[in-house]
């Protein structure tokens, strides 16, 4: 998916803020002169000689997580096949960005930040460090090239834990959606450690809050249930007890717990139902409102 043309002109340089004039493929600020190119539909905000996070060569198999990394970005090249094992290891049971997405028109600024491989909805503008396919905007995500007070809403999933200042990404955000701005996020709780390439929290519901202080939130629930905390902490351990101390035997039979617990997963459809699931969840959603 290539960015479409009307979004262009709610560009701003990363750097200096100002506005970015268009010319020769590539964008130039007219107050920093920095230039950013535009390549095979992308604009990198980054240099083209910089290494994608997690599609590169520095990423070696006996690494920690190594396989696990290596596995996901050569499946986020083919979204759809991606976005396929996605939804069987983790059945999704709260509110998704697509429903997110669809209280937006088509013609309303929408931004996923982090998006990697998933396309949300034609239209939706993806953002990533990483040049994946889908990808129409490169850059980090602490410095966002958009205009202050200029996008209509943001989805940002699976992405604050990955980050070491999340509170500057939050900041960004604030700073860049429309006063009554929507922002979606979703974010792990009950989940041990996974690289992508890093990790470094996790977020109760009263954590999130603090986090989102400057938000009015309006709506918080299960991203993914207890049973998959369950077996995803469970599977953890039992690679653990048969992995005999094998880094790389323990990434093998991890993999392979995620999809056999796969099916028992589906409990969760009935378990969100539960006034206290929210305490021992996988993951959470919520959404809030600009102030």
């Amino acid at each position: 998916m290539s960015l479409p043309t009307k979004f262009e002109g709610w560009l701003a340089c990363p750097d200096c803020r100002s506005s970015l004039q268009y010319s020769n493929a590539s964008f130039s600020c007219l107050n920093c002169h920095n230039n950013y190119l535009k390549k095979e539909g992308k604009i990198y905000f980054r240099s083209l000689e910089e290494s994608n996070k997690l599609f590169s060569n520095k990423i070696k198999f006996k690494d920690k997580d190594g396989l696990i990394i290596l596995l996901k970005s050569f499946s986020k090249k083919w979204p759809k096949f991606f976005l396929f094992l996605y939804k069987i290891a983790a059945p999704f049971v709260g509110k998704s960005a697509e429903k997110f997405a669809k209280e937006f028109s088509g013609n309303e600024i929408v931004l996923n930040l982090g998006s990697g491989a998933k396309i949300v909805r034609e239209g939706v503008v993806n953002i990533d460090y990483d040049a994946f396919p889908s990808v129409d905007i490169v850059t980090d995500i602490n410095k966002l090239p958009f205009r202050s007070n200029s996008v209509d809403g943001v989805i940002c999933e699976s992405v604050f834990e990955h980050l070491l200042e999340p509170e500057k990404t939050v900041a960004e955000i604030f700073r860049i959606l429309q006063p009554q701005g929507k922002l979606y996020v979703v974010t792990p709780f009950m989940l041990g450690y996974h690289a992508s390439p890093n990790d470094y929290f996790r977020w109760t519901e009263y954590g999130m809050r603090e986090l989102l202080k400057d938000f009015d939130l309006k709506e918080i629930g299960i991203a993914w249930g207890p049973t998959t905390a369950i077996s995803s902490v469970g599977g953890a351990w039992l690679s653990l007890i048969i992995s005999f101390g094998q880094k790389t035997l323990y990434q093998i039979w991890l993999v392979f717990f995620i999809f056999f617990f796969a099916p028992l997963n589906r409990l969760d459809h009935l378990l969100k139902y539960h006034s206290r699931a929210i305490d021992n969840s996988h993951g959470l959603y919520f959404v809030a409102i600009k102030k």
